[in-house]
């Protein structure tokens, strides 16, 4: 293990591999003391170590940080055993202080063929991007964004665009039964406040193409967020893949008791997915284009909310599709 202090760049000569020794915590801290102005670039971590057990392992582990970018990096072989509760993490972000601004930028980096999750980020991060990366083949989710005290320290101000999501939430290969996994989770397990705040999830691509979940893969999964933005994304499960649930892929964006509020679903592709929404407050979907015989729209707010669902496109989704507003 190896800590990163502050006003530190790290540059990978061609082919520099960084590889898992055993079972230990993380290869590079940038935790201590409150790091400010950390750069990573042009370096593989290689996880490939059996016997990681338990979930605190990663490659990197930023918490408490200011201004460190992280760039052109692969996270890969941190398959383990196939049981959920083993096996390393690609990166792990968070900060006890949520009213710093942290600056923490993650671009052109690739994550792939983690049991759990290819990138956590849990309590208290304010202000973080996701440019141009790649999460594939990962068995919990590609991108897991929860906070593990609740929600009474909210993520905020967090940017994912450019991005690629391929074929996460293998349940065979995160070791647990074939309940719906995937690509980008942004939620609570029992939310008391607001979980998220000013999420923009933009011009990304996700896609499923072959049945890496018996139980359906989720696209985008959210609880108690506010002012979280979906805007001219691909959702894209292939034809020859609809799960036993009757639809290939799901967006989930809001299902728990606490409710979401300024939710924008606008401007994007999807094909074959369920969308379902309940409990929104001041919500729009709109100007989306969905297709596919498994696509299903079910839209639900709480009394006197207004939620506007209009200006969509459907196409070739048979009798199944629904556009419930109660």
């Amino acid at each position: 293990e190896v800590e990163v202090v502050s006003s530190t760049n790290i540059v990978g000569c061609k082919g520099s591999v960084i590889k898992r020794a055993g079972n230990y915590g993380m290869m590079l801290g940038v935790f201590f003391p409150n790091p400010v102005g950390v750069s990573i670039s042009g370096v593989e971590f290689d996880n490939n170590a059996p016997g990681t057990a338990g979930t605190h392992k990663y490659s990197i582990r930023i918490g408490n940080a200011k201004d460190v970018v992280l760039s052109g990096l692969r996270f890969f072989n941190g398959y383990d055993n196939a049981i959920q509760g083993n096996g390393p993490d690609g990166v792990y972000i968070n900060s006890n202080a949520p009213d710093d601004i942290n600056n923490i930028l993650v671009e052109d980096c690739e994550f792939d063929g983690f049991t759990r999750n290819g990138c956590s980020v849990t309590d208290g991060v304010n202000g973080l991007t996701f440019r141009g990366c790649t999460f594939k083949n990962n068995g919990l989710t590609g991108l897991d964004i929860e906070a593990n005290t609740g929600s009474s320290v909210r993520v905020r101000n967090v940017i994912v665009e450019h991005c690629k999501f391929i074929d996460n939430g293998d349940f065979i290969k995160s070791g647990s039964s074939p309940f719906p996994k995937g690509h980008l989770g942004l939620f609570s397990s029992s939310p008391s406040s607001f979980h998220s705040e000013d999420v923009t999830i933009r011009n990304n691509t996700f896609q499923t193409k072959t049945a890496v979940n018996a139980g359906g893969v989720f696209s985008i999964t959210s609880a108690s967020s506010k002012n979280l933005t979906i805007s001219n994304n691909t959702f894209l499960v292939s034809d020859s893949y609809v799960s036993a649930n009757g639809a290939g892929g799901l967006l989930n964006l809001e299902a728990s008791s606490f409710k979401s509020e300024n939710l924008k679903f606008t401007e994007n592709q999807v094909i074959n997915h369920k969308l379902q929404s309940y409990s929104l407050k001041q919500s729009v979907v709109k100007y989306n284009f969905f297709t596919g015989s498994a696509s299903v729209v079910i839209v639900g707010n709480v009394s006197s909310a207004q939620i506007d669902v209009s200006c969509n496109t459907f196409l070739g989704c048979g009798k199944s599709t629904e556009s419930i507003v109660s």
